[in-house]
């Protein structure tokens, strides 16, 4: 597929989490900005494409806020998968990993990413399954760097979910956004994986960062195409629905580890 502008291609794009998606989308618009071209309207496009992922909504606000003599000192300064970060994440996660740990996760998650190469430098034998997250199948982009990392890991299919959380000390996810009332918005499959884990007495981890807090209870979910999980040349009779987030309300969830 061609792109006539260098941000559609990062609009584009369903398999990054949304840490990985801001540090493509802030160097695209530094190296914009420093040649002095407006960045006014990429921001509306991010800002409109984006919606479900509210540390990229704080980003566009934050900018669009800025007069324009402050804007390259912002973009220059922000660090958004700073290591910093994800170490203090780890070091609040740490009192609930231990040797041998057994964790169930999906998607592909920059904060769980580097919280388990964190946690995989002090435990040993840890074993990581990972739901491949249809209709696109990010979660083998999480495994894979897991398992170059030399973390133990193991790709399964949402309908598996059940059989390996039985055996799991405990499930771990990220979110994309954290709402006033406790709840999370996070890839679709996340809130299966908090219902069967709570049906096994399993602890339901979420591990962000900060960013992602949201002042209020927001969340539309938008449907993405349903060629992604079903395409027919003849005449189509069957409807299908594809949406990428939902709500994991916070009954199903035992904690929310920050920075």
């Amino acid at each position: 597929m061609k792109f006539g502008n260098p941000i559609d291609e990062i609009l584009s794009d369903n398999k990054l989490g949304s840490a990985e998606l801001l540090e493509k989308i802030n160097e695209f618009l530094l190296n914009k900005f420093s040649k002095g071209l407006s960045i006014e309207k990429d921001l509306k496009k991010i800002g409109n494409r984006f919606v479900e992922f509210q540390n990229i909504r704080h980003y566009v606000d934050e900018l669009m806020s800025l007069p324009k003599s402050r804007i390259m000192q912002y973009l220059i300064d922000f660090e958004p998968n700073s290591i910093t970060k994800f170490e203090l994440i780890y070091k609040r996660f740490f009192p609930y990993i231990k040797d041998n740990t057994t964790i169930v996760t999906l998607s592909n998650s920059k904060t769980i990413t580097e919280i388990l190469k964190f946690a995989a430098r002090k435990k040993t034998n840890l074993h990581i399954y990972i739901s491949e997250s249809r209709p696109v199948n990010e979660g083998t982009i999480m495994a894979e760097h897991l398992a170059l990392f030399g973390i133990n890991t193991t790709i399964i299919t949402e309908a598996m979910i059940p059989k390996y959380v039985e055996k799991s000390d405990f499930s771990l996810i990220g979110a994309d956004k954290l709402l006033n009332d406790g709840s999370v918005i996070n890839k679709t499959g996340s809130r299966m994986l908090a219902i069967v884990s709570k049906y096994f007495n399993k602890p339901f981890y979420v591990a962000t960062d900060k960013t992602k807090m949201s002042l209020n209870n927001e969340f539309v979910q938008s449907p993405h195409t349903q060629n992604e999980i079903y395409f027919s040349k003849t005449k189509k009779v069957i409807v299908a629905e594809n949406y990428y987030f939902e709500k994991i309300e916070s009954e199903l969830i035992t904690k929310i580890i920050t920075d």
